[in-house]
């Protein structure tokens, strides 16, 4: 099952990637991860470092894609993002903003994509 839902996340990060290029990103990594936490997606926009927390979810049923970016999910993709500046310090230097992708809709329809740039504080 996890490797079904990994899945799952890998085609909606990849859908996620493809929208943010297409917007004049270019996307550094996908998938850091490391023992503090993980970020979906790592881009440059201009002079801009941008960590991206990708969410989807087929219907509003239980709260929309945006609203499961919590408190605890929050704090764990900032210890990564620090982690991954420590690792890559040739970006420390720029200016960061933490956004999140909430993708809803079934995968045989077009989903709808919202864009949410500095969804939280912390960077």
């Amino acid at each position: 099952m996890k490797h079904r839902s990994r899945d799952v996340g890998t085609h909606w990060e990849n859908i996620a990637g493809r929208f943010l290029t297409a917007r004049g990103l270019s996307i550094l990594t996908q998938n850091y991860q490391c023992r503090l936490g993980e970020i979906d997606l790592i881009a440059l926009h201009h002079k801009e470092l941008v960590f991206v927390e990708v969410r989807y979810r087929a219907s509003g049923g239980f709260g929309s894609a945006a609203a499961t970016v919590g408190a605890h999910k929050q704090a764990k993709i900032l210890k990564a993002a620090r982690h991954f500046l420590m690792m890559q310090p040739q970006y420390a230097e720029l200016s960061m903003r933490l956004d999140v992708i909430a993708i809803s809709g079934s995968q045989e329809a077009q989903p709808v994509i919202r864009w949410i740039r500095s969804a939280f504080d912390g960077a």
